[in-house]
């Protein structure tokens, strides 16, 4: 279960934010899937480091990267300057700026049927339903 909070933008909007910001670092991942499998967690490290070596190596050579269940990573681009027209792009004015991520379906279907409440004592903020 996901449970949220609800913040506003400076301009008013109100949106929600998950309250369990919780961070799993590299060894605790490594320990979770040790956990799950026949290798160590130290083996498992190894391995995420060359996998994350490789798809870093990959991205930089302009392949997008499919990891399965989970998504696909690949290379987004940006200008320098905003145009209308083509012949006004210059090599020098596009940089490799961030990393796009498209969600796999199953992962996006198993999303949107996670059970999503408002967290204790956020209910101040607005009226919340007894079905909530």
């Amino acid at each position: 279960m996901i449970k949220y909070k609800l913040c506003k933008t400076p301009d008013g909007t109100v949106y929600p934010l998950p309250t369990n910001t919780r961070h799993i670092t590299p060894d605790e991942l490594c320990e979770l899937l040790a956990k799950k499998s026949v290798m160590t967690a130290a083996e498992i490290r190894l391995v995420i480091q060359e996998m994350t070596h490789l798809i870093a190596e990959k991205l930089t050579d302009g392949c997008s990267v499919t990891l399965p269940e989970l998504g696909t990573l690949s290379v987004g681009l940006k200008t320098k300057k905003h145009t209308l027209y083509y012949n006004e792009v210059r090599t020098s004015d596009v940089k490799a700026e961030h990393v796009n991520f498209k969600i796999h379906p199953e992962l996006k279907c198993k999303l949107n049927e996670c059970q999503v409440r408002l967290a204790e004592g956020d209910s101040q903020k607005r009226k919340v339903s007894s079905q909530e």
